[in-house]
């Protein structure tokens, strides 16, 4: 293989920087007077006189090549025959068209391409100067800030390999900031007490000042808790080609946010964790049509993962609001660790969760795993923009999430969801998810909006094919009766603490203004009746036997669709779901009991 000796592009001079016009060059052999021989050419085929001559400006005619490896003695003189400088142990370098040759990987069917094109695959962090020798235990090693924003500038594609980098000062994402960590830490086996390993996981964790509106990394075009107040475009305040994954960001009890996310747009995030923040480990506003995958919040002082929460109450809904985006795998575990609870105004509703979505439309998410947090696994709630769905999630589970203290007379109870209800929350939907809570509640209904009932006919809240752990229960503290439960098992139970619950024990007719009617047998059939007068459009009402004493319930409605007399419940947990259109009673959903 050739080396590159010397440059035709190079001038040589004397000591007064004066070129050598027609001056030589004598290339020895290194510590020898033995000529060596020189070429013009990669190839190595034409010669070059030795001494060469330098042109009337102090250049060689053409580049000088020589053989790979040789070192050599290089005599300067001037026009006169003056030497001028010999500097000694001189080798040249590989010529860029060397990288021309096959790079052939050992691996069966890889495909064989250039050294250029191998060499310049992916930028390491180390190219920009980071050390990553910081420790879990002290903040003591390199602030590896200034490299870490250098590769975020780069707009290439950076690998970390494993190791904790610290950075003392919030580091920015622009278009195109790309960072991939080669070790994700998740915190499962912790129980709530870390120690990540800088040999398996890739950490950025941050000793900066912390405070208000701080954050780790921020992947926003503009500083944390300020809104753009335009959604319309140029889009010159979004951020695309966005990658952040395979790594975790250690907020280190300091700063409010370990990824704060605002205006991303068609961007695909994670898998990223985030841990020790003092609000929320991950952070997501007014973003669209993005896919956040596997993100994983643990160890939070307030909430796990926060989707659209109105944290700043002078940015409107349209600031705030998350659209059409896909969440995969989202988890989190022991959040809540600072919790403060005030039963009389209600603030635990906003922490100490897993999943605080407060969701505009068309969002996704899939397998949601929250558990062990200190408030409830998931926290749901409209944008407030009357855009609140629909919204679903498909598969996943919670359980093991702890006690809330709330008002209402229910202390140190344990949710696995509180569902937020406004007048503009609407097809919201639950499939196939799992309900893991033994003895306590699973879902909590609250009222934060009115009017009573949805926008349209459409239930705002469903539970489809899911399944409880024990008999299930969803305590309904609102006024709103647009909820659906298709297909679950077993068949949930609802508290009363709800106004307008119709109760009934003995023959009579059923009102039309308590969306759930519950009904108790003991010594004999009872027998209702259902009329239509003065039912509002749309209106939904649900009928289940809680108590079977011996006998049935047999309701005979007015008007029924389709073709159907009455409705017979023979067994406790028998459901029949109505709702109210066109001057009739529909069917809409049973399980169990006879429809006849």
């Amino acid at each position: 293989m050739a080396a590159i000796l010397l440059l035709s592009s190079d001038q040589f001079s004397d000591g007064n920087g004066v070129p050598l016009a027609s001056g030589t060059i004598t290339f020895y052999d290194t510590n020898t007077t033995t000529l060596k021989a020189i070429y013009s050419d990669v190839a190595l085929s034409v010669a070059i006189a030795n001494p060469a001559t330098l042109d009337a400006s102090g250049h060689m005619a053409s580049n000088v090549y020589v053989a790979d490896g040789e070192r050599f003695t290089l005599l300067f003189k001037d026009s006169a025959g003056t030497t001028i400088s010999t500097p000694n142990d001189i080798w040249g370098s590989i010529e860029e068209t060397d990288l021309n040759v096959l790079y052939t990987p050992t691996d069966s069917g890889a495909v064989a391409r250039t050294a250029k094109a191998r060499l310049n695959d992916r930028l390491s962090v180390y190219d920009f100067g980071a050390v990553g020798d910081g420790v879990y235990a002290t903040n003591i090693g390199t602030d590896d800030a200034v490299a870490l924003q250098a590769a975020l500038d780069s707009q290439q594609p950076v690998d970390l390999p494993n190791g904790i980098y610290l950075t003392s000062v919030e580091l920015v994402f622009g278009d195109n900031s790309q960072l991939i960590g080669s070790g994700l830490y998740t915190g499962v086996r912790s129980s709530g007490g870390e120690e990540y390993d800088p040999t398996r996981h890739t950490i950025i964790k941050y000793i900066g000042a912390g405070g208000s509106n701080s954050t780790v990394l921020r992947l926003s075009e503009t500083a944390v808790g300020t809104a753009v107040g335009d959604l319309a475009p140029p889009d010159t305040d979004d951020l695309s080609g966005v990658r952040l994954e395979n790594l975790t960001v250690d907020a280190n009890g300091l700063a409010e946010f370990g990824v704060y996310c605002y205006r991303l747009i068609d961007n695909n995030i994670g898998p990223v964790g985030a841990m020790r923040s003092t609000q929320a480990g991950i952070f997501i506003q007014g973003s669209f049509t993005n896919t956040f995958n596997n993100l994983i919040a643990f160890s939070n002082e307030r909430n796990g993962i926060e989707a659209g929460r109105d944290r700043y109450t002078s940015w409107s809904a349209n600031e705030r609001t998350i659209h059409n985006n896909t969440f995969y795998r989202p988890v989190a575990r022991y959040n809540g660790t600072a919790k403060t609870y005030d039963g009389v105004s209600g603030s635990f509703l906003n922490e100490g969760h897993g999943l605080y979505f407060r969701l505009g439309r068309g969002n996704t998410v899939i397998q949601a795993t929250p558990e062990q947090n200190d408030g409830a696994g998931i926290f749901l709630a409209s944008d407030d923009n009357a855009l609140g769905g629909p919204n679903k999630f498909m598969g996943g589970y919670t359980e093991g999430n702890m006690p809330l203290v709330i008002s209402e007379g229910r202390d140190t109870v344990a949710y696995n969801m509180i569902v937020a209800y406004r007048d503009d929350m609407r097809h919201w939907e639950f499939d196939s998810y799992y309900f893991s809570n033994s003895n306590s509640q699973d879902i909590r209904i609250v009222s934060s909006g009115s009017p009573a009932v949805p926008v349209d006919s459409e239930a705002f809240f469903t539970l489809r094919n899911c399944f409880f752990k024990s008999t299930g229960q969803i305590v309904i503290n609102s006024n709103t009766n647009a909820f659906r439960v298709i297909g679950c098992s077993p068949v949930p139970s609802y508290s009363n603490s709800r106004p307008g619950v119709e109760e009934i024990t003995a023959d009579g007719a059923l009102d039309i203004v308590s969306p759930i009617t519950e009904i108790t047998t003991s010594s004999e059939q009872v027998d209702l009746t259902l009329a239509t007068a003065g039912v509002p459009e749309g209106f939904e009402k649900t009928i289940t036997l809680i108590v079977d004493g011996g006998f049935d319930a047999v309701i005979t409605p007015t008007a029924l669709e389709p073709s159907i007399a009455t409705i017979t419940l023979n067994s406790a947990g028998d459901i029949c779901r109505l709702v109210f259109l066109n001057s009739k009673w529909h069917v809409i959903g049973s399980e169990g009991g006879v429809l006849a």
